[in-house]
């Protein structure tokens, strides 16, 4: 009998106890990116590790860095986070994030200029993502 209820209790520890934690975490998970992006949630959530950002305000451009909890934007010259990058004016940007196709696989974006940047997105090889 103590082993049957020892066996319950495992059980519940399981199925009710163990995936608690796990949705506590993934809600903590969602409150510190919301806290830190804030209105840049999107830009986060819809780029991936490779893709082109634009910030059509300063005339900038980076490739995007994405690991689980931060984005970081690599230009020519530093490596900054999303956030940061965005507001380094204090104004708000507009920005864009583009998909670079397939057969810009081996272009090293970071030895390219702002207009030829533009002339890969007016060329159709830059696929637009999302933007503010």
């Amino acid at each position: 009998m103590l082993k049957k209820l020892l066996k319950y209790k495992k059980l519940i520890f399981g199925a009710v106890i163990i995936p608690l934690v796990l949705l506590c975490g993934l809600k903590l998970f969602i409150i510190e990116i919301s806290h830190h992006y804030k209105d840049l949630q999107e830009l986060f959530y819809e780029s991936e590790s490779g893709y082109i950002i634009i910030n059509k305000t300063t005339k900038e451009f980076g490739v995007v860095k994405k690991g689980w909890n931060r984005a970081t934007i690599k230009t020519s010259k530093t490596e900054t986070d999303l956030y940061y990058w965005v507001h380094k004016t204090r104004n708000k940007a507009k920005v864009e994030v583009y998909r670079p196709k397939p057969t810009l696989k081996n272009v090293n974006f970071e030895t390219l200029n702002y207009l030829q940047i533009m002339d890969k997105i007016h060329l159709t090889e830059l696929v637009y993502i999302t933007g503010n």
